[in-house]
């Protein structure tokens, strides 16, 4: 039997002990120019004043992005869409939640001296939309997760420094791999060149429960061989980390796996401050200011994941234990 093993060791940056005390939403809304019609799908991409990428997404139906767990400092957004001129805004001096101003896009028409059609990396239907991620995407990602932050779905919010995946507003994304249901941390054992397709519901049926997302992974399942993944994240200035392992093997159409994670927490100096502000329908308005102390947080959660599935052209048997 064949094996092939792969390892993937990523260690965590410096991280000063005050980087989580204050993090902020960024929020706005796309429209065009003329019209003032929502741009919809437009790419929105979060990046450092000296250009490096921070995050990235894409707007809604109605023009609406947004950006959640940011640390505050100096930012540049950058609003792209095809037919349409990029837009780059600085975002500087913000410490609090920030609503922007619309973002308008004007028209970019372009002489070109020919025309080449290529198939479409993305097939809408009915119930939902196929991705197929390319070459490049495969590449600059590590794990699943990674990759759909290379795809840049529509709502999906990535944060791969947590591995958290979010939606505006908090709603439920289910996860699946090969059409059955899964955790966050199998889609994180994945490995990006083994994903043939994302399949994507924005707006799933009732048998996928109360999702407002589902993520459907279709991966190749191998008749024999394996993989092992490391997946090490922690500070060198506090402590702070995200550490994962995982196997997986495979024999004809059975297929065994193990994930295992354990992430830690421990801040000497974490504090919060909040601003709110109500206007009533008389017009009055009330305003309320909360200025934390530094106080200590530690928390510390593992997780162990053990899996047999059996599948072929007309049965389908999973057997999942999680701790």
């Amino acid at each position: 039997m064949k094996r092939k093993i792969t390892g993937i060791i990523l260690f965590g940056c410096l991280v000063m002990n005050g980087v989580f005390a204050s993090v902020i939403d960024i929020k706005g809304r796309v429209l065009h120019t003329k019209n003032r019609e929502a741009v919809e799908l437009a790419n929105v991409v979060l990046q450092t004043p000296d250009s490096v990428f921070v995050s990235g997404t894409v707007t809604g139906r109605t023009g609406d992005f947004a950006f959640s767990k940011i640390a505050s400092g100096d930012y540049r957004l950058v609003v792209s869409s095809i037919g349409y001129k990029t837009q780059c805004i600085d975002v500087q001096g913000y410490s609090k939640n920030m609503q922007l101003e619309e973002i308008l896009l004007e028209d970019d028409m372009v002489m070109l001296d020919g025309v080449t059609v290529t198939a479409s990396a993305t097939t809408s239907h009915s119930d939902r939309k196929i991705i197929f991620p390319s070459e490049n995407q495969v590449k600059a990602s590590t794990n699943g997760v990674d990759l759909l932050q290379q795809l840049m779905l529509p709502k999906i919010q990535v944060n791969p420094l947590f591995g958290e995946v979010k939606l505006p507003g908090g709603g439920e994304i289910q996860y699946r791999i090969n059409g059955v249901k899964v955790e966050i941390q199998d889609i994180t054992a994945l490995k990006p060149s083994d994903i043939i397709r994302v399949e994507y519901h924005d707006n799933p049926g009732l048998r996928y429960g109360n999702a407002e997302v589902v993520l459907d992974y279709i991966v190749y399942r191998p008749e024999t061989g394996g993989s092992f993944g490391l997946n090490l994240s922690d500070a060198v200035a506090t402590e702070w980390g995200n550490n994962f392992v995982n196997g997986k093997i495979n024999h004809k159409k059975s297929e065994f796996s193990v994930n295992y994670g354990i992430s830690h927490r421990n801040f000497y100096k974490m504090w919060r401050d909040n601003e709110e502000e109500f206007t009533f329908s008389d017009g009055s308005v009330l305003q309320r200011k909360e200025i934390g102390e530094p106080g200590r947080m530690e928390m510390r959660w593992q997780y162990l994941n053990g899996a047999y599935s059996y599948q072929d052209e007309k049965r389908i048997l999973n057997a999942t234990l999680r701790y």
